[in-house]
């Protein structure tokens, strides 16, 4: 819808500069003109992708034993995984939208229970850095 807006805008700014009659006027406004509709072209598309992204996310229970105790190295070797859900194409369309959160909870139990919120294109990212670690129960959250 904005990227039309953006487009609707594009045009009536073009026809309003080409019906002018002042050929310095028109080369000093021309690129001014350019610059503010690709801004706004990619405020939109920005605000495109980043729904998108936002409509994509999904959930993961993960669920510790009580005997789960990782090292630290486990722990830094996780957070370096977690980067790599970071997006390579597109990244600052959607950069908050792709964000991972962690959420602490319990469970239906009473257990100590972390949600984690990815984009659905980080899923398997996610659960690739998830199986590294011994005693973790991976559910749906509900």
């Amino acid at each position: 819808m904005l990227v039309l807006i953006a487009v609707v805008v594009s045009v009536a700014l073009a026809r309003s500069l080409s019906e002018l009659n002042l050929p310095d006027l028109q080369l000093a406004v021309a690129p001014g003109g350019a610059v503010v509709c690709m801004a706004v072209t990619l405020l939109a598309a920005r605000f495109v992708v980043t729904r998108r992204t936002l409509r994509s996310r999904v959930g993961l229970a993960v669920v510790p034993a009580d005997e789960f105790d990782p090292s630290p190295e486990a722990v830094l070797r996780f957070a370096a995984q977690l980067q790599r859900t970071r997006r390579r194409v597109r990244g600052w369309l959607d950069k908050r939208a792709s964000a991972v959160r962690i959420t602490l909870t319990n469970d239906h139990a009473g257990r100590l229970a972390y949600l984690i919120e990815a984009p659905a294109q980080a899923q398997e990212t996610l659960r690739a850095a998830l199986r590294a670690f011994d005693g973790l129960e991976l559910r749906d959250p509900d």
